[in-house]
């Protein structure tokens, strides 16, 4: 297997959870270990040679998780055993489902506004990656409510654009098209 350099990860401080995960799971599944991370492919029972071959991917998979975040942070984790376990508990910690936390999330989706070095693009990336996340607390969120607020927030500069979309197609006015747009 060719080696995959983790060193480019941005280093999980305890605020950016969900891009750190992200990063993690590309670095996971490029290392060919995310299924022994993720929990699907699990020790095998007689085989010696399987064993050890999943102990390894295992080690291999504690290593780029531990090794892509601040010391602090990897204290949380010192008492896990497994690759399994890390991500079970970070995101017993830092993917809370509660109903205080979708709170947060849906007003902090509802509050966004395009910053002035922000591309459209970038904007609606931003739009798109926040309305996951919400979904990810276990809120759901229509497409229809991702397009309402990017068309809502975006400059007075784009008026055109917003009249244009409402011109589209209904079974056209989707995040795809409105990205190409």
């Amino acid at each position: 297997m060719a080696g995959v350099n983790v060193s480019g990860i941005n280093k999980f401080i305890g605020q950016n959870y969900s891009e750190w995960k992200f990063q993690i799971n590309c670095a996971l599944k490029a290392k060919g270990v995310f299924t022994i991370a993720n929990g699907n492919k699990t020790k095998p029972d007689n085989d010696e040679y399987k064993i050890e071959r999943w102990e390894k991917d295992d080690a291999i998979a504690m290593f780029i998780i531990s090794s892509a975040m601040e010391l602090p942070q990897v204290t949380l984790i010192e008492s896990c055993r497994s690759s399994k376990e890390m991500i079970e508990k970070f995101d017993s910690i830092f993917k809370l489902k509660s109903d205080f936390n979708k709170m947060l999330l849906l007003e902090k989706f509802h509050q966004l506004n395009i910053e002035c070095k922000e591309t459209v693009v970038q904007y609606i990336s931003k739009v798109e990656n926040l309305a996951d996340q919400v979904k990810d607390a276990g809120e759901s969120i229509s497409d229809a409510t991702v397009i309402t607020e990017i068309l809502g927030t975006l400059p007075p500069k784009y008026k055109n654009f917003r009249q244009e979309w409402l011109s589209v197609d209904d079974s056209k006015q989707n995040l795809s098209n409105i990205i190409v747009r």
